[in-house]
């Protein structure tokens, strides 16, 4: 009964023919497009764009109708997708048009407005554990770009990362930002702790039937007392596959 509800309501609601994102210039619009629950009717395959040409059936084509509740959230989902982005004033609206018969066009015509750009930006870390050349590297968000959260957080992720290939793997990096909402203007602040030192206790080798643990101890780079290293430990398991010595080796810490 329910799946017979939601095809009643399918059939009253129009089919979406086309949807046009206007004004999507500083983002990537495909991105964008699929971040958003209303969407175009379209072929399934590019392979069956011969058949789509000339004929609208379900076996080759894809019909997404419209959902007037769903339309109200996209808005606001659009907004937030800018706002992650540095465009925290970003504005959006909506028109919908007939196109034929029992089917609409839709258009959202956004606005981002000014960026919220970085001017200030500092990073403490351990020198003597990463390079100035290394951390201009690292340093994804610069001064002068929009305030891009997620460009943010993987640079985050960058030195986290970059502190667990020296070994310490409980390192943290902790971020802070302060936005002048008048100004437009935003600081941030990373600082990277390296906690302590990860080295490894034991290395046990289970589930090996036919093959010597001294053998498959030898073939990875791992050792009792040495620090843990993350790109050590998947350079290691990668060496366990091409071996193809077992049907699956998994190393776990």
């Amino acid at each position: 009964l329910a799946a017979q509800s939601s095809a009643d309501d399918q059939r009253e609601a129009p089919e979406v023919r086309r949807l046009v994102l206007n004004g999507a210039d500083h983002v990537d619009k495909r991105d964008l497009g699929r971040s958003i629950a209303t969407q175009a009717s379209e072929c399934k395959n590019i392979a069956f764009e011969i058949f789509c040409a000339f004929s609208k059936s379900s076996t080759f084509f894809d019909k997404h109708y419209l959902d007037r509740e769903e339309l109200k959230r996209d808005v606001l989902r659009i907004r937030v997708y800018y706002w992650k982005r540095g465009y925290r004033e970003a504005t959006v609206d909506t028109a919908v048009t007939p196109h034929g018969e029992h089917a609409v066009n839709v258009t959202f015509d956004i606005n981002p407005g000014p960026p919220t750009v970085v001017t200030a930006l500092r990073i403490d870390y351990d020198s003597t554990l990463i390079s100035a050349r290394r951390s201009r590297k690292l340093t994804m968000l610069g001064k002068g770009e929009p305030l891009n959260l997620l460009t943010l957080d993987s640079m985050r992720l960058a030195f986290q990362s970059e502190m667990w290939s020296h070994g310490y793997s409980d390192a943290v990096v902790d971020t802070a930002i302060a936005v002048n909402n008048e100004l437009r203007q935003a600081g941030i602040y990373l600082r990277v702790d390296k906690r302590w030192p990860t080295t490894i206790g034991t290395l046990n080798v289970v589930g090996n039937e036919k093959i010597d643990t001294r053998t498959i101890l030898n073939m990875i780079l791992l050792r009792e007392g040495q620090p843990y290293k993350l790109d050590e430990a998947l350079e290691s398991q990668r060496s366990l596959y091409e071996s193809n010595l077992f049907r699956s080796a998994t190393i776990q810490t």
